[in-house]
């Protein structure tokens, strides 16, 4: 008789066992490769947010500092970001809200002044000449330049007036009441388009 050929206990079982390892690793790698794919994209979407976010940033910062652009910086950004995402029903709501938000405000950049001049008795020359000598001073000195042209230009058409200096300076100093109430407002206006696209993202 030929011997009988005994297969060690538990061999069938440890190649079981390989195969199972096996088949594990295999799912493994297959569940993670949609968590490889999302993790790439993951970075791109954090990087737009960024940049997004720093433009918003200066937006807002914008308006307290003329050299720099503001509410529609703010609306630019916001609309480049609704553009990459997808702005889907409640995106489109919100940059529907801080498109008005931003026209409300730059309305009011020119409106108020203008009401404050005219309080004051200035002109629509005079208006114009602050403004042309607002835009001479943003060319000339950095930053302060336009604030500076602008006061320039409201004292001369008060003076060129009333020739009194006192009342030519009372008159300025009234106007700047009123552009500073623009800054305000603006200042305000950007803080709520900022707020309106935080919300949007982390819905």
């Amino acid at each position: 008789m030929d011997p009988v050929r005994r297969v060690p206990s538990g061999s069938g079982g440890h190649e079981d066992d390989r195969e199972a390892v096996g088949s594990g690793r295999g799912c493994a790698s297959g569940a993670e490769s949609p968590g490889m794919a999302a993790g790439s994209r993951f970075p791109q979407m954090t990087l737009l947010t960024i940049v997004v976010a720093l433009a918003i940033a200066v937006g807002v910062v914008g308006t307290l500092v003329p050299v720099l652009p503001g509410l529609w910086l703010i609306w630019a950004a916001v609309l480049v970001y609704g553009i990459a995402e997808g702005f889907g029903a409640v995106g489109f709501g919100i940059f529907i809200i801080i498109s008005a938000l931003a026209a409300a405000g730059t309305a009011a950049a020119v409106l108020l002044p203008q009401r404050a001049a005219r309080g004051q008795g200035i002109s629509r020359w005079g208006q114009a000449l602050a403004a042309v000598l607002g835009i001479v001073g943003f060319l000339v000195i950095p930053i302060v330049g336009a604030a500076v042209g602008f006061v320039a230009g409201i004292l001369i058409a008060a003076l060129v007036q009333s020739r009194d200096f006192r009342a030519a300076a009372r008159s300025t100093w009234s106007t700047l009441k009123g552009v500073a109430a623009v800054t305000g407002v603006q200042f305000l206006t950007a803080l709520a388009m900022a707020a309106l696209w935080a919300g949007w993202v982390l819905l």
